[in-house]
C-alpha cells in the first residue's frame, strides 16, 4: 500500500505529514504550503498533495471532496461513480472515456453543495488511477503514466477531452459487488449510504460543526 500518511486538524489549519515526501500545512481553504524532506520521492509528493492536502483545502472551502470518478455525457451532465477501494470506479471511467464521454475527474473531485437547481462538480487533474489490468482491458498500453509506490498502480495521462469548467452533477451511482442490477436509493438511507461511499479522508472532519456541515451538504446533494 501506499505509505500511511498523518493527518492532524485544528482549527486554524491543518497539518499532514507524508512519508517518503515531506509536510504539508494547509490554511483557509486557499493555501497549500509544502516543505518536502531531503530526497523526497517526486511523484510521493504529487500524491499527497493531490490527495489528502488538496482534499483538506475542500473541507476548509466548504466544498465537499467527492472521493470517485465522474465523467459528462452528451446532455452536459455529470455521473459519479463511488464506492470501495478496487471496486471499480476507475476502471468504469476508462470504459467510459473510450465511449466518448467526457473526463471530469478520478478519485477526487470538487463539488459546490447546490448551485441554482444542481450540486455542481469542477475537473480534476487530467489522470485515472488504473491496474496493470485494467489498462491491458482498455488498450491504454504506452500511455504516459507515474507509478504509484507502493501500490503499484498506474496514475494514466488522458489526452482526450477535458470537462471545461464546472458541470451539473446529476447521478451518483454507488457501485458494489454482486448480481448485475440498479436500485434507487432514497431517503436516509440513501444518505447514509451515499456518505459512507463518497465522503474523502472522514478524519479531516475534526468537530461536530464540521460533521454537521458536511451532513448538511451531502443531504442537499442527495435532494438534486
Amino acid at each position: 500500500p501506499v505509505p500511511t500518511h498523518r493527518v492532524s486538524v485544528h482549527d486554524d489549519a491543518c497539518l499532514v505529514l507524508g512519508p517518503g515526501a515531506g509536510r504539508y500545512r494547509i490554511t483557509g481553504g486557499g493555501e497549500i504550503g509544502v516543505r518536502p524532506q531531503p530526497g523526497f520521492d517526486p511523484v510521493l509528493l504529487r500524491l499527497f498533495l493531490l490527495g489528502s492536502a488538496w482534499g483538506a483545502a475542500l473541507h476548509q472551502r466548504g466544498d465537499l471532496p467527492l472521493h470517485g470518478g465522474a465523467v459528462a455525457g452528451e446532455d452536459g451532465s455529470a455521473t459519479a461513480f463511488c464506492g470501495p477501494p478496487g471496486v471499480g470506479k476507475s476502471s468504469l471511467v476508462a470504459k467510459l472515456l473510450d465511449r466518448g464521454y467526457t473526463l471530469i475527474s478520478d478519485d477526487l473531485a470538487r463539488v459546490e453543495p447546490v448551485s441554482a437547481d444542481a450540486a455542481r462538480i469542477w475537473p480534476s487533474i487530467r489522470r485515472v488511477k488504473l491496474s496493470r489490468v485494467s489498462i491491458s482491458q482498455c488498450g491504454w498500453e504506452g500511455s504516459e503514466a507515474d507509478v504509484e509506490p507502493g501500490s503499484g498502480k498506474l496514475h494514466v495521462t488522458w489526452e482526450g477531452t477535458v470537462a471545461p469548467g464546472p458541470t451539473p452533477l446529476r447521478r451518483i451511482v454507488l457501485l458494489e459487488w454482486g448480481e448485475l442490477e440498479l436500485t434507487r436509493l432514497r431517503g436516509l438511507a440513501g444518505l447514509q449510504r451515499l456518505i459512507g461511499a463518497c465522503t474523502y479522508r472522514p478524519q479531516l472532519l475534526h468537530s461536530n460543526a464540521e460533521r454537521a456541515r458536511y451532513w448538511r451538504a451531502c443531504a442537499n446533494i442527495a435532494r438534486h
